[in-house]
């Protein structure tokens, strides 16, 4: 189904929501076709910057929906490690829950961790990489009869005895999680999201799947003051604003696009002649100087590539007071405090020679992304290396649609801080001076 997304921003916290509604298959080739879905949803989910998809940019991106990924115990109890698994694993998996759900929460537990598709898909970076799914402490939500009674008016969460240990239907499927709420957040935002609440409402109906209550507590998150001279009929000048250029150097990508295939399986076109490079922006955008949407590298030829030339950001951001009387000892704190909250999305861009060779084809048109992530400017001008006065150095992975697809690594500096007029910061005598 088309993907439903909301945008809203609570005290200059920007928040998205994906809702998700993947298929039923109880086969093998199910998992890895959920798989498929998802990335497919979120290349369609173009909202705010639409060369990224909506989990790579906003503070907190929130999905949600019928993600019914099964419980697939790795050796039910009574089967050796060396044994093979029967031939009608199904039923022995599907009996082998049904006494952990007749266990109570410990059971639970062992359900969740060893047995839940989409938390092991998680770990090992299959899907919806960076996303963070909240503890299932509770039996699976789908196959499972329950009383249809107001069983949880007490207000507590769920007990073995609210559970009638029966299969909803006389067929033999496992019963498994099905709706889910998960998060994603950028880089020093995930403590201001907090999952206060998470468990199934069973005295609530819907088809044969319980479904499932998620309650969050959000923090306002950290925002770079504006300049008066940048705000609208703010009636400031340029004296408030002070420039501070960003340098990335030292490059290099290894193993682009990694997890990306062409809709036939095979390679993806534009890794046959590869010609990448990275551009980088900030977020918040407004603070980007000159109208410059964003700095950018010269291309490189390789899937793994090391970039010669480095890309450069100018920012606009407000000066601190008495800026001329700073002391020297000051200057980072202050300019800590011009950046807070602030985020650098590096996107790694590439050409498809395909539709370049195509009749009217361009390279503009031609892009293809072939991921993304953003970096803390907080995070990285706290870090020991920029207080021993080296560079920063970064070293993530790349986000396409939810799957890891390579990873870019690199040193972030401040090459020149200036005045709006562009004259420099001059030290004197332990003080800044303009």
């Amino acid at each position: 189904r088309p993907p439903l997304h909301i945008l809203t921003a609570p005290q200059d916290t920007n928040l998205c929501f994906v809702a998700l509604q993947l298929g039923d298959d109880d086969s093998e080739e199910g998992s890895l076709e959920r798989h498929t879905v998802v990335e497919q949803v979120l290349a369609r989910a173009r909202v705010g910057y639409k060369s990224l998809d909506a989990a790579s940019q906003f503070h907190h991106c929130i999905a949600i929906g019928h993600l019914p990924y099964r419980v697939h115990l790795v050796k039910p109890e009574g089967v050796n490690a060396t044994d093979e698994l029967p031939a009608d694993t199904a039923t022995v998996e599907c009996d082998e829950v049904m006494k952990l759900v007749a266990e109570g929460a410990a059971g639970w537990t062992k359900i969740w961790e060893q047995g839940d598709e989409l938390r092991r898909a998680l770990m090992q970076q299959e899907v919806l990489n960076g996303f963070i799914t909240p503890d299932c402490n509770f039996a699976p939500t789908s196959r499972l009869k329950v009383p249809r009674e107001p069983v949880l008016a007490r207000g507590a969460g769920p007990a073995a005895e609210d559970y009638e240990h029966e299969l909803a239907s006389g067929a033999q499927v496992t019963p498994h999680y099905a709706c889910r709420a998960l998060v994603k957040s950028l880089p020093g935002c995930a403590s201001a999201i907090v999952c206060r609440e998470y468990r199934p409402t069973l005295n609530l109906r819907s088809s044969p799947h319980v479904p499932l209550r998620a309650a969050f507590v959000l923090s306002p998150a950290a925002s770079p003051p504006l300049p008066l001279a940048l705000q609208e009929g703010g009636g400031g000048n340029e004296e408030d604003i002070m420039m501070i250029t960003l340098k990335l150097s030292l490059l290099q990508g290894k193993n682009l696009g990694a997890g990306e295939r062409a809709e036939d399986g095979g390679s993806a076109p534009w890794k046959t002649e590869p010609k990448v490079r990275v551009v980088v922006r900030s977020d918040p955008s407004f603070f980007m100087a000159d109208k410059t949407l964003e700095g950018a590298t010269e291309a490189e030829t390789s899937l793994n590539p090391e970039f010669r030339t480095p890309a450069t950001l100018r920012l606009r951001v407000r000066r601190p007071l008495d800026s001329d009387m700073l002391p020297l000892e000051s200057q980072q704190t202050a300019m800590q405090a011009s950046l807070a909250g602030m985020h650098l999305i590096l996107t790694m861009v590439a050409t498809d020679p395909s539709i370049v060779a195509a009749e009217g084809g361009s390279e503009e048109a031609a892009q293809v992304i072939v991921g993304s992530f953003a970096l803390s400017v907080d995070r990285l001008l706290e870090s020991q290396a920029w207080k021993e006065k080296k560079l920063a150095q970064f070293h993530e992975n790349l986000t396409r649609n939810g799957k890891l697809n390579g990873r870019l690594s690199g040193c972030v500096e401040v090459a020149d801080i200036t005045t709006a007029t562009g004259a420099p910061l001059k030290q004197s005598k332990g003080c800044v001076v303009s």
